[in-house]
């Protein structure tokens, strides 16, 4: 097992060459040395357009790891919630689950069946966008570019005719652009 673990001193270093940026080092947990190979630097959530594929596959692949490590704990999770739930007389785990919160179980259950039905139009979406995009297959990394480029650009006025023109099916939007054209008279603006 000893050969799974880091040691205290390989940890430090790790953290070590994440806080100076300095050092290229990776651990190498099945072995438990450093191994010098790609430079450590840290993932920018605020900008998921710039992961590139191989990023994401070794995001993926300590994904899954994870998913296995999670799955086991959650059939355990799941056994005991399920005990719970008879041993406190409840129909099932998911009625004992619900019953904190006073929500009835036709509720929850008619938002899962909802969500569900709604898939298959965001499976459509993602199949457009593979075929706009000339790709053979869609990967998560392919959700993000934009499908169309343009050098336009459009004032905060235009925005907001064209809003009102293309007739977006929110009966509250000519309040919405009302307001907005309010805040903007009296020095307020979305762009600072």
């Amino acid at each position: 097992m000893s050969g799974d673990v880091l040691s205290q001193a390989e940890v430090e270093s790790l953290l070590s060459a994440m806080d100076s940026r300095e050092t290229d080092v990776i651990a190498d947990a099945a072995t438990s040395r450093i191994k010098h190979r790609d430079k450590i630097s840290p993932y920018d959530f605020k900008r998921p357009e710039r992961v590139g594929k191989e990023q994401m596959r070794s995001l993926q692949t300590m994904h899954e790891a994870f998913g296995r490590n999670f799955g086991a704990s959650l059939s355990a999770q799941v056994k005991g919630e399920m005990f719970t739930a008879k041993a406190r007389h409840y129909d099932s785990a998911l009625g004992a689950a619900l019953n904190g919160s006073n929500l009835p179980e036709p509720i929850y259950r008619s938002l899962i069946a909802e969500t569900n039905r709604g898939l298959p139009v965001l499976h459509r979406y993602f199949e457009l966008r593979r075929r706009m995009l000339g790709l053979s297959d869609i990967g998560y990394w392919d959700i993000y570019p934009p499908l169309v480029k343009s050098d336009r650009t459009f004032s905060l006025a235009e925005m907001r005719q064209l809003a009102v023109q293309t007739g977006f099916p929110d009966p509250d939007l000519a309040a919405a652009v009302a307001m907005a054209e309010s805040l903007s008279s009296m020095g307020w603006s979305q762009g600072g």
